[in-house]
């Protein structure tokens, strides 16, 4: 299989506003008709670019396992070759293009890349295990 350099560009739709306790997203004005709609749900998955992440990391030491060294990939680490960041919040309410949420461990002004509303019964895997987290493990 040939490999292809792909060149794209990857655009924010809206920012991460955090502070003490609270956290909400405020939307570019250019994207508020894609709203429409997302109050109906009580969750939603933010996809975001973890600006001041490093991305020349492929090996970490996850923080519930200090004690091994690990794959970058089998971490949840927003250090990586592409710092894109995700979270399952509640959406708490809208106003306007404000999407206040609970609070997340974002920077404030992290760049919001997409927004998904949140389905159980799509999103959501009971049986899935914990991987290195797993107290039985390492």
């Amino acid at each position: 299989m040939k490999s292809a350099s792909w060149g794209f560009q990857v655009k924010p739709i809206g920012y991460v506003r955090s502070g003490s306790g609270f956290s909400k997203v405020s939307i570019l004005p250019e994207y508020g008709e894609g709203l429409d709609g997302i109050e109906t749900f009580t969750h939603i998955i933010l996809l975001c670019w973890m600006h001041m992440a490093r991305r020349d990391v492929l090996k970490v030491r996850p923080r519930p396992r200090p004690d091994i060294l690990c794959g970058v990939f089998a971490t949840r680490s927003p250090s990586r070759p592409n710092p894109i960041g995700i979270y399952v919040v509640k959406l708490l309410k809208k106003e306007g293009l404000e999407l206040y949420i609970s609070p997340i461990d974002a920077y404030d002004g992290t760049p919001v890349l997409d927004i998904k509303p949140y389905i159980a019964e799509i999103d959501s895997v009971p049986d899935a295990g914990l991987g290195l987290f797993n107290k039985q493990s390492g």
